[in-house]
């Protein structure tokens, strides 16, 4: 899915370990550019490809963001579900400048 609006702010970072090895995850708020503004939270893991870095680098930007949502089932609370919406990828609405090649 593919989200287009302003990547409004970080709201939160945090760090761990899993069988798998270390993880970081950054949450970002996004917002419609429209009269009535929908908003979407977004968890953004990082990894090799510094991804949480990409999104840091566009914040106030408008953007187009890709993310796809899962549903879980609560591991305390077994029978209750919820949604997680992670971004994979982001990029500016502005075109790229023209890059000065030199012969």
């Amino acid at each position: 899915m593919e989200f287009v609006g302003l990547l409004e702010k970080k709201i939160d970072e945090r760090e761990g370990t899993t069988g798998f090895g270390p993880y970081k995850v950054a949450t970002f708020l996004l917002s419609e550019v429209a009269s009535f503004p929908k908003h979407i939270v977004v968890d953004v893991m990082d990894g090799e490809i510094g991804r949480i870095a990409q999104f840091e680098a566009l914040l106030g930007q408008n953007v187009i963001v890709d993310y796809d949502v899962e549903a879980k089932e609560s591991r305390k609370e077994p029978g209750r579900w919820f949604n997680t919406v992670r971004a994979w990828k982001i990029r500016s609405t502005q075109p790229e400048p023209p890059k000065n090649e030199s012969g």
